[in-house]
């Protein structure tokens, strides 16, 4: 019979894997307290936790949802549990903290409960973010009205462009008419 500390953490575990389709695995040998610490506070800025659990336990838990984790749980395992969003962001901040940290080992995961390898993560951290897909929708659907729209401008342009030079060089033809000099009056009487 498991002991009251395992007991609590299996129950914890439990209770994280409830009502979440989706969890990442790493592996955390060799990182220092800071490494660890930098990396759950870059998951927390997207709402991610990251625990560290040990991997029979973690293997029970899969296991009575009908997930084989045992590929991913070997060895120091940190887990972290999701929705499909935050598989999203969790694979971009993970495969940024590889870089940084070599001996963080990205292992894996579950995506919607199918079985996502490390490559898998590298692959999802370059797809872009909601906000990026949506500029460039947008972009896509107003390039082509702004186009049109300056076709336009430029061919209604076109012709008041002509009639202000036709009107400048019809004004420059013109001989400048100049003011006629008016006879002086006299003073006295009416010229016979």
């Amino acid at each position: 019979m498991p002991n009251l500390v395992k007991q609590r953490m299996a129950g914890e575990l439990d209770r994280l894997a409830a009502g979440r389709s989706s969890f990442l695995f790493l592996g955390t040998h060799g990182l220092t307290v800071q490494e660890a610490t930098n990396l759950r506070a870059a998951l927390g800025e997207w709402n991610l936790r990251l625990r560290v659990v040990r991997n029979t336990l973690a293997a029970r838990t899969f296991r009575e949802r009908g997930l084989d984790a045992a590929a991913f749980l070997r060895g120091p395992t940190a887990l972290i549990a999701t929705d499909e969003a935050g598989v999203l962001a969790g694979a971009r901040v993970l495969v940024e903290a590889k870089k940084r940290l070599p001996k963080l080992e990205l292992r894996g995961g579950f995506l919607e409960e199918r079985s996502i390898t490390a490559g898998d993560l590298a692959g999802l951290a370059s797809i872009p973010t909601r906000e990026v897909l949506l500029a460039r929708t947008l972009g896509s659907i107003l390039g082509p009205a702004t186009a049109v729209a300056s076709l336009l401008a430029s061919t209604l342009s076109v012709p008041a462009r002509l009639a202000a030079a036709h009107e400048r060089k019809r004004e420059e033809s013109e001989p400048k008419k100049e003011a006629e000099p008016k006879p002086p009056e006299s003073a006295g009487a009416p010229a016979p």
